[in-house]
């Protein structure tokens, strides 16, 4: 849902006054279902224009204008006898030849943009419309482009910037005075920045992109806690531009991410939620360190969890009290199945150890966990509970 709202009335939009429309044109050009919700005798349904997109235009012909619409929302929409008042924040502009072509999709016939109404429109704003946008402040803040730039300086090399930007189509600007007196990424970095308007729509997409590309590349060598920083700036920027899509992506992107770190977790808890309890607890505990797992101890603590986890399930499911006597009973009993499959639980706790002593708090050596190698394993250990946990239900159902 988005509004529409087309005026005469120039002054009334110039200022910093409360704007107005008159009670009668209000929801004309209103024939969609969303529409039917909203009510002038119900003052309380207009709360829900507030918090959507809103495009404010003039009527054609209309003098003095500078043939731009305006992008925003409404606030304190409140009616005033024969009046509609409210304030309206500017996100930013967009020609109206531009608007023009997009009429159909926006659902704005020929004959309603000569003439002054609020219309309520189903669906959202194309996003397509939404990149040629003017934005009244820079999109990506000043200190995201500079936590990016430290980055790309820090972890990356000359040919991550220029492919990742070149790929995202962003030209370099040619090389400034005084490039000597700083490094080369940073350099290289900044003639593609050159080239950038910040404020407009098109030109972030390709940024974001260019981002994206390193982000992605961060993520692949488990470089995690850079990628939360990174996305910490990106997500502010987004609260600040909450009406433009234009974040969704590269948030989405980063989103999914965290999730496949946990998702078979999650999965495999709610299976043995009900059959074995201390084990479940052991995994709820990894969940808290894995979905928010910046750092190599959160890894490590998250990763030890699910270890705990599978020596618990295993221990239960057997009545011995050590993961290697656990093992031993199953490969003993043939109703647990193929051997090659039931010993992989000490398999994989002994190559963890192996790798990673320090897993278990109070080691002394301090081992690399990248993000990567960490979901490998929480995944193989999720497969081999999973199984264990089926076998066992499928024993106690005969």
């Amino acid at each position: 849902m988005f509004n529409v709202l087309i005026s005469a009335d120039q002054t009334a939009w110039e200022t910093d006054q409360l704007m107005r429309m008159e009670k009668s044109r209000f929801k004309e050009y209103s024939e969609g279902s969303e529409a039917k919700a909203i009510s002038l005798d119900e003052p309380g349904t207009l709360k829900v224009l507030e918090g959507i997109p809103a495009l404010l235009m003039y009527e054609r012909g209309t003098k003095g204008t500078d043939d731009t619409a305006r992008f925003g929302r409404l606030s304190h929409i409140k009616v005033r006898k024969k009046e509609l008042v409210f304030s309206f924040e500017e996100e930013g502009r967009i020609p109206i030849d531009i608007v023009e072509q997009f009429a159909g999709r926006l659902g704005i016939g020929e004959f309603e943009q000569n003439r002054t109404h609020w219309a309520i429109k189903d669906g959202g704003i194309p996003s397509a419309l939404l990149e040629r946008l003017q934005s009244v402040s820079p999109i990506i803040s000043t200190a995201t482009r500079n936590a990016f730039e430290d980055s790309y300086t820090q972890h990356g090399v000359l040919r991550d910037i220029a492919q990742d930007f070149g790929d995202a189509g962003v030209e370099p600007n040619e090389r400034a005075q005084g490039d000597s007196l700083v490094g080369q990424r940073r350099t290289l970095l900044r003639r593609y920045y050159a080239n950038v308007n910040w404020q407009y729509s098109q030109d972030v997409a390709r940024v974001l992109n260019a981002y994206s590309s390193h982000l992605r590349r961060l993520h692949e060598r488990g470089i995690q806690d850079e990628v939360t920083r990174l996305t910490g700036h990106l997500k502010r920027d987004r609260e600040r531009h909450a009406l433009l899509p234009i974040f969704d992506s590269i948030i989405r992107e980063l989103t999914l991410a965290s999730t496949n770190r946990t998702s078979s977790i999650e999965n495999v808890a709610s299976l043995i939620a009900n059959s074995f309890d201390q084990a479940y607890e052991h995994f709820d505990q990894a969940l808290e360190h894995l979905r928010n797992a910046q750092s190599q101890r959160s890894r490590k603590d998250g990763l030890r969890d699910c270890l705990s986890a599978m020596e618990s399930l295993l221990k239960t499911a057997t009545g011995k009290n050590d993961i290697k006597d656990a093992t031993a009973a199953l490969k003993a009993n043939k109703r647990w199945g193929n051997d090659a499959i039931v010993k992989d639980g000490l398999s994989i706790w002994n190559r963890i150890h192996e790798l990673h002593p320090d897993v278990r708090h109070g080691q002394a050596t301090s081992s690399d966990l990248p993000e990567t190698e960490c979901t490998y394993w929480v995944d193989r250990i999720s497969a081999f509970v999973r199984y264990i946990a089926r076998m066992a239900d499928e024993a106690l159902s005969k």
